[in-house]
């Protein structure tokens, strides 16, 4: 007889976050609100005022581009914290020949 796999032993931290029912219902709230959606979006906007800011060469330019492309991924995963992976769904064929 085949026994199940055991829980996951170190869950992520999204699984951690998913496993409250109650934390999903309030990040999909918070999200949803047009201030939550300001103040996002007037952080990011700050923040690459104050990159601006630094002068340098090149690799300063290059570094702050990958500092604001960094931000922007957290900003996404913040966004999405509280979706559920959705696995694909298999489309079963029913006209198969399988008389070839």
């Amino acid at each position: 007889m085949i026994t199940p796999p055991p829980p996951a032993s170190n869950p992520s931290p999204k699984q951690k976050f998913l496993e409250l029912g109650s934390n999903i219902e309030q990040h999909r709230r918070m999200v949803d609100r047009p201030e939550f959606e300001t103040a996002i979006d007037t952080s990011l906007l700050e923040y690459q005022r104050v990159l601006c800011e630094q002068r340098g060469d090149m690799s300063v330019a290059a570094a702050n581009h990958l500092k604001l492309c960094g931000a922007q991924e957290f900003i996404h995963v913040l966004r999405n914290l509280s979706e559920l992976p959705q696995l694909p769904q298999v489309e079963k064929i029913t006209n198969l020949r399988h008389n070839i």
